[in-house]
């Protein structure tokens, strides 16, 4: 699973984690969270606390094109879990390379595309997101 975007709880990354760490298959699984900002500390003392970091690892930069490229590419699931809309490069890329996408109501670019592989669940849905990611 892949998630990029401005370390910030708009961003939506405690409920993300919370859904993650309910997941069934955990063990299988990782998350690969890429930004920066001031709440990285933070959401990595999150992902410590909900014993799920030997399934989480940070980019904690913010990567060039070529590189979000591969980041999406090698990853099986895309997620903007964000309770605010925040537009996103890497949405649109994700689309584009025809991901499995998982998104919140409010990112108004996924959320109006027609595609199969965007699932749009309800904005803080922590339960809907971890049974997405069990069935995944």
């Amino acid at each position: 699973m892949l998630a990029v975007g401005n370390l910030s709880w708009e961003s939506g990354y405690d409920y993300l984690l919370t859904a993650f760490s309910k997941t069934h298959s955990i063990d299988n699984l990782i998350l690969t969270i890429v930004g920066t900002g001031s709440l990285y500390s933070a959401i990595k003392y999150t992902v410590e606390d909900l014993k799920i970091d030997k399934n989480v690892c940070f980019v904690n930069k913010t990567p060039n094109l070529e590189e979000l490229s591969d980041l999406i590419n090698k990853s099986d699931i895309y997620v903007n879990f964000c309770v605010k809309y925040e537009p996103a490069m890497a949405d649109e890329m994700a689309f584009k390379l025809n991901k499995s996408i998982v998104c919140t109501n409010v990112n108004s670019f996924l959320a109006k595309q027609k595609s199969k592989n965007i699932n749009v669940i309800p904005t803080r849905s922590i339960r809907t997101l971890s049974k997405y990611i069990n069935v995944k």
